[in-house]
């Protein structure tokens, strides 16, 4: 076997094992996506209890809060079919719609709910960012629309990113519990970590990618 047959095989086998990762994250993320959705859903509607510092805001801001609750929580469980969809034109238009429409009440509402949390100033701020960032994104998507392509896959990319923050957000704050972390400190780092992590990966993947290729293209025989 020669050298080239062993670059090939090397290159087939990292391809298929990236492509297999791929289908599970896929596949992972959408089944977090939809537990988060049904778990946000149940305290919107009184059917789960809501933990005490949500509580806190549900007090103060008792329709607004719920509001949040309920539309981001059907956003999510509708992002897995949107970008499932996403090649189907007939079947993803309107379910970003239905998305864009639920992403839109959930994130406005999600304004005033963060400056009423009685968690401290920076992580306040965190969420409130969070918040102005994803409909930043949401307006810049749906101008884009159908004129400019790859803004408008950019731009929902980049808010499908901010708004899984609420899946990694839980997935952390179960570790800081689990680990004995201090709390306070943990959860303000959190209310940064939790959105800028999945945006980050977005945008930097396809520069780890186009590094990959001009590498590969470099060590390639003339």
């Amino acid at each position: 076997m020669t050298v080239t047959d062993l670059r090939r095989n090397s290159e087939w086998f990292f391809g298929a094992t990236q492509r297999v990762l791929r289908v599970w994250l896929i596949v992972g993320a959408g089944a977090l996506a939809i537990g988060v959705g049904l778990a946000a859903l149940g305290p919107a509607f009184g059917l789960l209890p809501l933990p005490y510092r949500l509580a806190l805001v549900d007090e103060r801001l008792p329709v607004i809060f719920r509001l949040h609750m309920a539309a981001s929580g059907l956003g999510l469980l509708l992002l897995p079919l949107v970008l499932a969809a996403r090649r189907r034109p007939g079947l993803h238009r309107p379910l970003g719609i239905a998305a864009a429409t639920a992403f839109t009440l959930g994130v406005a509402a999600s304004l005033p709910s963060a400056l009423a949390s009685d968690a401290e100033p920076l992580a306040r701020a965190g969420f409130f960012t969070q918040g102005l960032l994803a409909m930043s994104c949401l307006l810049a998507g749906l101008w884009a629309g159908r004129r400019r392509f790859e803004l408008h896959r950019a731009a929902m990319a980049s808010l499908a990113a901010i708004v899984c923050g609420a899946i990694v957000l839980r997935l952390m704050l179960y570790a800081v519990i689990s680990l004995r972390f201090p709390f306070e400190t943990s959860y303000t780092a959190i209310a940064w970590a939790s959105w800028l992590l999945p945006l980050t990966i977005l945008w930097i993947s396809p520069l780890m990618r186009r590094a990959r290729c001009a590498i590969s293209a470099c060590g390639s025989p003339a």
